[in-house]
């Protein structure tokens, strides 16, 4: 976003509706030259408590530097229908949050029985992602 603001990069149509304090837009105003570094801080403020785990919100925050088609551009380069992406990435995420905020417990199950997990199957979820992180990358 700070390359958008300095007219390094394209400015997306989201880019132009990311909303700022009114702190920074008087201190912008005030010290033009300091602006980025208000503007850094911002972003980085309006952004730390989102996760960007989730499909919608990845692409809601890719909006904000590149119009591109973010899910269509990804399934191209893995070769993969992107609904199909999405559900794997939500999938994951939906087992992250079980080990995280659940003890990975499995409600059918006796109380202590956990879901059940292999070193295949972390490796594959994080090849997986890798493949995610990698081809957003390229995109960008």
């Amino acid at each position: 976003m700070l390359e958008i603001h300095q007219g390094l990069r394209p400015e997306p149509p989201a880019f132009s509706r990311f909303q700022i304090s009114l702190g920074t837009a008087r201190e912008g105003l005030k010290n033009p030259p300091d602006f980025a570094s208000y503007l850094e801080d911002e972003i980085r403020q309006r952004h730390s408590y989102k996760s960007f785990q989730q499909p919608d919100s990845i692409a809601d925050a890719i909006r904000l530097i590149s119009d591109k088609k973010l899910w269509q551009e990804v399934g191209n380069i893995m070769s993969r229908p992107d609904k199909d992406i999405k559900q794997e990435l939500k999938i994951i995420i939906d087992r992250r949050n079980k080990i995280a905020h659940e003890a990975d417990i499995d409600p059918t199950l006796s109380l202590g029985n956990r879901w059940g997990i292999d070193e295949i199957m972390v490796g594959d979820a994080v090849d997986f992602i890798e493949e995610v992180v990698d081809s957003i990358h390229s995109i960008l």
